[in-house]
């Protein structure tokens, strides 16, 4: 899952941009003589994952299109972007945060031209998000280009009847009941217009910048998932760029403290975790003084030592109802010589407070060779070792952090110490 700065593809001067710069990403390979990116047949998936499918005209003068038309009809397969397919258990056994990396890699593959902004460029980078995109985000340098463009169909002419008895037969594996209506949909683009500094050079803009611009993007190859992975790496803006655009157009203070307690750990592909100084680079794109508040404000409440987007959540709505700022990743020697890492503990108090996505039982054996009978009876006993030595243990889920203030009475009930 390598990087690779498209400028080491880009053979062209700082001065004198031609116009072969309105696409930038043509130089940058993987493109065949007919202008299509790399595509993967069925055959060449890697066992147990599903990849893109791209429809080509065949050496006979046949298009394989009409073979994966066919294989929407009867519901095996689903037409994610114009051309592009995928096969239908892939989607379905997908959450939807995966489902869009999927339309993302899709799109990047329909487009060879794509560059990949905001929270799907952050996406395709490996940072967790907080709520899943419900659109791919594209940049462009045309005004008349930009917008939402809603998806095609991805079902086709396929029988309801057929796509209603996949997603029963496949609601079990899923873990949770598939419905054709909301599961057989796929995801939009919007297109936002690269910041006026970045732009295609004209009048007085500023070359240098683009150039810096057109550096720095890079090609990625969009993280693997249970059941899909994408042979065809994707051209995205470069992280810090990303975060410093998504952070400053968002009102959603939670999301953007998620975002900025991941790469301030460096939850990423790179592993590389980023300081305030990095982002220097592209503060000329931060639109208002408005912009540049919200933006120093998350950052300076962000913590790189909140280990989940849930973590994240939990860590705002606590600040919002004015209770106590808690301490982080706290370890505590057990009884029995072990150590508890405790996501949040307040010591006065003596509170042991923990976060539990339900992904740490469900998928208990994948991610720590427990079955998941085996987790929580780990967890049991550790809770027993925690009560022993005096702490109150307090645990909530992803459902608690739906309602503020429901979460807030939860602490309140508690003992949590407040501020205000």
């Amino acid at each position: 899952m390598g990087v690779v700065p498209v400028n080491k593809c880009l053979n062209v001067a700082v001065s004198g941009f031609s116009t072969d710069l309105q696409h930038p990403l043509a130089a940058l390979g993987d493109v065949d003589q007919n202008g299509r990116m790399d595509w993967d047949s069925q055959d060449n998936d890697p066992p147990g994952k599903a990849s893109i499918v791209t429809a080509v005209r065949t050496f006979g003068g046949s298009h394989t299109g009409e073979r994966l038309s066919r294989e929407v009809q009867h519901g095996r397969m689903l037409r994610v972007r114009r051309g592009q397919y995928v096969s239908s258990a892939a989607w379905l056994l997908s959450p939807p945060w995966e489902r869009f990396l999927i339309a993302a890699a899709a799109t990047g593959i329909q487009h060879r031209h794509a560059i990949f902004c905001r929270e799907t460029a952050l996406a395709l980078h490996g940072v967790p998000l907080l709520r899943s995109p419900q659109v791919v985000n594209l940049r462009t340098d045309n005004a008349g280009y930009s917008g939402y463009r809603s998806p095609g169909s991805m079902t086709g002419s396929a029988p309801c009847q057929t796509l209603h008895t996949l997603c029963a037969a496949l609601s079990s594996a899923a873990g949770r009941k598939l419905v054709a209506d909301r599961d057989f949909k796929s995801f939009g683009t919007r297109r936002h217009l690269t910041p006026l500094p970045l732009r295609n050079p004209g009048g007085r803009q500023n070359t240098s910048a683009r150039a810096s611009y057109l550096g720095a993007l890079t090609r990625v190859l969009p993280p693997a998932t249970d059941h899909f992975e994408s042979q065809s790496a994707v051209v995205v803006e470069p992280l810090e760029l990303a975060v410093l655009d998504t952070v400053c157009a968002t009102e959603d203070f939670a999301a953007a403290v998620s975002i900025l307690d991941a790469v301030k750990a460096g939850r990423c592909q790179d592993r590389r975790p980023r300081t305030l100084e990095d982002f220097a680079p592209w503060k000329t794109v931060i639109p208002s003084s408005r912009a540049l508040r919200r933006w120093l404000v998350a950052w300076e409440f962000a913590d790189a030592r909140s280990g989940s987007v849930g973590e994240s959540w939990s860590r705002v709505l606590m600040h919002q109802g004015g209770f106590a700022a808690p301490e982080l990743q706290k370890h505590i020697r057990l009884p029995d010589g072990s150590t508890a890492l405790l996501d949040f503990c307040w010591e006065a108090a003596g509170i042991a407070g923990e976060f539990d996505g339900d992904l740490k039982y469900r998928q208990a054996q994948r991610l720590s060779g427990q079955d998941p009978a085996g987790a929580v009876i780990s967890e049991k006993k550790r809770q027993d070792q925690l009560v022993r030595l005096g702490y109150r243990p307090l645990r909530w889920f992803w459902n608690d952090l739906q309602n503020g203030p429901t979460f807030w009475r939860l602490l309140q009930k508690a003992g949590v110490p407040r501020t205000r």
